[in-house]
């Protein structure tokens, strides 16, 4: 009877921590996503900003 019972309320403690991992690593992940996209755009803009700063340079030469 007790390991019934054992078992009985270990599922949901289970179920709970599972979920919680999910929603966890849903949060880690998606920070971890953001992050690199952030990085990944400010990277791209910087280089845009030397593009065109070069190309006036270029188009001022001339």
């Amino acid at each position: 009877m007790a390991v019934g019972v054992v078992g009985i309320t270990s599922a949901p403690v289970i179920a709970v921590a599972a979920v919680g991992a999910f929603v966890v690593g849903g949060a880690l992940g998606g920070i971890a996503g953001s992050t690199a996209g952030k990085a990944l755009g400010d990277g791209l803009y910087f280089l845009y900003e030397k593009s065109i700063e070069l190309v006036d340079d270029i188009v001022e030469a001339f």
